[in-house]
């Protein structure tokens, strides 16, 4: 504490008192669920309001995918329709040449 003293008399300056930390709110962690993969049969835990929208059934996104393809096969099919044009003629060919080429000609 400061001590002044003016025209004979003793003033004391508080100290502004030491405030704590500003409040941080708190934000309540999500409610979990244990639940078994339907791919890796492993346990995880997911929250409790993905479960409810129906989702939540798999371990991570690498499952979600061995699943999805195993029931769809819409990666094999790509892959047979990129496949399928290796080797085969460009058909816009014309468009990539270094000629000088007018479409709209007469």
């Amino acid at each position: 504490m400061d001590r002044i003293v003016v025209n004979g008399i003793e003033y004391v300056r508080a100290q502004p008192a030491v405030s704590a930390a500003p409040a941080i709110r708190r934000i309540p962690q999500p409610k979990m669920v244990e639940r078994k993969c339907r791919c890796c049969r492993s346990t995880f835990w997911a929250r409790a309001a993905d479960v409810k929208r129906g989702w939540g059934l798999y371990c991570s996104k690498s499952c979600k995918a061995i699943r999805q393809e195993a029931r769809t096969g819409q990666y094999q099919a790509y892959q047979d329709r990129r496949d399928g044009h290796e080797g085969g003629e460009f058909t816009n060919a014309h468009q990539f040449s270094n000629e000088e080429h007018d479409c709209n000609k007469d």
